[in-house]
């Protein structure tokens, strides 16, 4: 250290900032309630996203979609039967764009939506993190304190049974 004191200054620059987040860190409370955060932040397009995949992703929409589908066939092969021409007969073109539309619409939105609760979640890590941390450093000196106490009425007994 004496040969090189720009690494001491270095040593103790670091362990000051460390300091100084740490103290950051006790000073303030470390509890934030993520699901708040980010619906305040969440846009129109967000809600209806997520909206749309919490939607999409669950058996009403399944039971819907099966439902649609059946009804679609179903027309279009009665109308087939009555002499009619349907107005998507077999191979039902049109059914099948669709769905290739709803699929093509509804992945990115999925994604968009996943993505968000990702976002969510690491931030709902770093809280997690930042709690422990806390709670260690508060545990940390209590155990100093009881320390403390334990020497200093350790001493006091020693001091009491001299006299």
């Amino acid at each position: 250290m004496r040969g090189n004191p720009n690494v001491a200054l270095e040593m103790l620059s670091a362990l000051a900032n460390r300091l100084r987040r740490t103290d950051e860190l006790l000073r303030h409370s470390t509890t934030r309630n993520v699901n708040e955060e980010m619906a305040a932040r969440l846009t129109l397009a967000d809600r209806a996203a997520d909206i749309l995949a919490e939607f999409g992703g669950s058996w009403k929409f399944i039971i819907a979609a099966v439902l649609f589908f059946n009804l679609w066939v179903l027309i279009n092969s009665a109308l087939l039967v009555l002499g009619k021409r349907g107005f998507d007969p077999y191979p039902f073109l049109l059914l099948s764009t669709a769905i290739n539309m709803l699929a093509v619409l509804q992945a990115p939105i999925i994604l968009m939506s996943q993505n968000r609760q990702a976002h969510k979640d690491r931030l709902r890590s770093e809280i997690d993190y930042q709690v422990n941390l806390k709670n260690e450093l508060a545990l940390q000196e209590i155990l100093q304190r009881l320390k403390i106490l334990e020497r200093d009425s350790l001493r006091a007994t020693s001091e009491k049974h001299r006299e």
